[in-house]
């Protein structure tokens, strides 16, 4: 009765990948849709397909006709279209807020966790949506079953959502199952200590529904620890043989990484990922319980699983050109970085990977000093960017060139710099893993483009 006196929606960032998804959202279940950005992209093109109206530019008469502003978190008070909202008196509220109302009707399934969260959301929604559940899907990453898009509307009661803990707003989620994929210190510029972060990431779990339960992975210390704090169900997923659902004789095959699944000691069968490393392994141990939890066949969960590919940015394959391929992921945390880089090597043990990393924010990477010099130790072949700034000040002592110094990395002035030593280096057979939360992605492109020109010249 009441639910479209509030018919207009309006959007602050629109282009951003977790808020397209859902205005994406809010405009097929009968809202009058419209956003703003600061410049066009892909993202909005798609949405003005779906006669979402866009504005380039944040100003005041962007909100106008709005019942309710919904802004992302990188959104300042100091917005235009913020200011503008609330001297009308026009509601102004997160991106979360609007996702727990989105869910607040809906069997929903909350994917949170300092890493793998948008792999294993999107593993869980693959299932789901190839068993025919038909679910309501919002997650960060572009996806190759949706067609490219990082949102389905669903027909069914199912929603699977991947939830961003990085400010807390997580914790205003109700869901009816939800995965804790692991906790680690990230956000410290938020959350300050990794107690606080464990505190949060108990009360997202005890924020369950009565019969509904909560699945953790239990390779993760910080995961463990929290255990006896939760007091909803609890489903232990990992390598452990002791835990609820188990793997075991983890291989990596002709690119392809395979595991012995286990339900309560018993084996199931294989599962089989076309992506690499063992952390796939586990993200695809949370679809396997969540699809059995569904009623699903493993059969056909593992089927479902062999098929996926990965989301947009997750150790992409960008491309191959002269028998040289070039990946991309989105990793900017050490415990990333490692998981990513390793899982490569082990698929990809006779072929030589050289990375490129492009550290995220000053704040995260003064907070994580050392854990990031301890990691980057370990690669082969490093090249370490400038910082990109998302927008932060710079933070005296912390740059990329000093981190790639301790780390024993070469430093790359800029993209036209690494990219003309790598093309100089680059052989049949080898690997570009280039790596940040940033724009790195573009240098891959670039190196892939020239390669690309360089062979048609050959023929």
């Amino acid at each position: 009765m009441f639910k479209f006196k509030t018919k207009n929606l309006h959007f602050i960032g629109i282009g951003g990948i977790g808020i397209s998804g859902l205005a994406y959202l809010f405009k097929k279940e009968g809202y009058n849709v419209t956003g703003s950005d600061i410049k066009e992209s892909d993202t909005t093109e798609f949405l003005k397909k779906e006669n979402i109206k866009i504005y380039i530019g944040h100003r005041k008469e962007n909100v106008e006709n709005s019942d309710v502003v919904i802004h992302t978190t990188a959104a300042k008070e100091t917005n235009p279209e913020i200011v503008a909202a609330k001297e009308k008196g026009i509601p102004v509220i997160p991106r979360c807020d609007a996702l727990s109302e989105l869910m607040r009707f809906k069997e929903g399934i909350s994917v949170a966790g300092t890493h793998g969260k948008t792999t294993t959301s999107s593993m869980i929604a693959k299932v789901l949506f190839d068993a025919e559940l038909d679910p309501t899907i919002l997650v960060g990453g572009k996806l190759d079953f949706l067609e490219g898009k990082n949102a389905h509307y669903g027909k069914s009661s199912l929603m699977v959502a991947e939830t961003d803990e990085s400010d807390g707003t997580f914790l205003k989620i109700l869901p009816s199952i939800s995965v804790i994929t692991n906790i680690d210190s990230d956000h410290l510029d938020f959350y300050k200590t990794l107690e606080n972060i464990k505190s949060s990431f108990v009360e997202f779990a005890n924020r369950t529904s009565f019969y509904g339960k909560v699945f953790l992975c239990g390779e993760c210390k910080n995961v463990m620890e929290i255990l006896p704090k939760i007091y909803k169900k609890k489903v232990i997923y990992g390598f452990n043989p002791e835990f609820e659902f188990s793997a075991k004789n983890i291989k990596s095959v002709n690119g392809k990484t395979k595991a012995e699944i286990l339900y309560k000691g018993k084996t199931l069968g294989t599962l089989t990922l076309t992506i690499p490393g063992k952390h796939n392994i586990l993200n695809a141990l949370a679809a396997v319980a969540l699809g059995l939890e569904a009623g699903i066949p493993f059969e056909k969960i593992t089927c479902s699983l062999e098929n996926f590919k990965n989301a947009k940015r997750r150790m992409e394959l960008k491309g191959c050109c002269n028998n040289i391929l070039i990946f991309d992921d989105y990793g900017h945390h050490p415990t990333e970085i490692e998981a990513t880089y390793q899982g490569l090597k082990e698929t990809f043990p006779e072929r030589k990977i050289y990375v490129v990393f492009q550290p995220h924010r000053y704040t995260r990477t003064k907070a994580l000093w050392k854990e990031f010099i301890k990691t980057l130790k370990k690669i082969d072949n490093l090249t370490i960017t400038a910082i990109y700034s998302a927008g932060e000040e710079p933070i005296e002592g912390i740059c990329g060139e000093m981190l790639a110094k301790l780390s024993g990395a070469e430093y790359g002035k800029n993209f036209e710099e690494i990219e003309s030593r790598l093309l100089k280096k680059l052989k049949p057979g080898d690997i570009v893993l280039t790596m940040g939360a940033g724009n790195i992605y573009k240098l891959g492109e670039k190196i892939l483009s020239k390669l690309q020109t360089a062979e048609s010249k050959t023929l």
